[in-house]
């Protein structure tokens, strides 16, 4: 993810191809992100899916900046460690 320019986080290349973001950074970010908020941070309490959770619309490239995207990846695996 580091490899990429901000402009080029959303850049769409072809018009019968998905942004860079939809295909390899963006939407992956959230939806991982949103994982591990779900799974870990409500570890013992609640098996599976939080309440909280939109999981659908992970799916969405909502146009975060490359700053707001590793902030969440970073919330994410926070998560995980238990902090």
């Amino acid at each position: 993810m580091r490899q990429l320019s901000s402009e080029h986080w959303h850049a769409v290349l072809d018009l019968d191809e998905n942004s860079v973001a939809e295909n390899g950074v963006a939407v992956p970010v959230q939806h991982l992100s949103g994982n591990m908020h779900s799974r870990w941070g409500h570890f013992l309490q609640v098996d599976g899916e939080s309440a909280d959770r939109d999981r659908y619309a992970e799916f969405t490239d909502t146009g975060l900046t490359p700053e707001q995207l590793w902030d969440r990846w970073n919330a994410g695996w926070l998560e995980f460690y238990g902090m």
